[in-house]
């Protein structure tokens, strides 16, 4: 996989951590570490920063602080209300059809 595709997926990473973080705790990392103690403030914060730094084992901690699967944390354009309902990948293709039905 070649560095532009990562830069890709770290974007759609950050961009979904940004918003349910915004969602639940008010923008602050600190509150997501202080009631989640598997997530490490300093992974959070570069991911928020664009450095990178997340791996495969670190997607399921921060996936459960915001009571979602380490799968859906990657998807681009992540409706993070639609997301925290949806528990598996049938029902986020049924989302999908909706949105674009609309």
């Amino acid at each position: 996989m070649g560095r532009k595709s990562l830069s890709a997926l770290e974007g759609v990473l950050r961009n979904n951590v940004r918003a349910l973080l915004t969602q639940h705790y008010a923008g602050v990392p600190y509150r997501l570490k202080k009631r989640h103690k598997r997530v490490r403030l300093e992974t959070l914060q570069d991911i928020l920063q664009g450095k990178g730094g997340c791996n495969v084992s670190y997607l399921g901690p921060l996936a459960d602080a915001f009571g979602l699967k380490p799968y859906q944390l990657l998807i681009p354009d992540l409706d993070t209300a639609e997301a925290q309902q949806a528990v598996s990948g049938k029902q986020l293709k049924l989302l999908k059809q909706i949105r674009e039905e609309k």
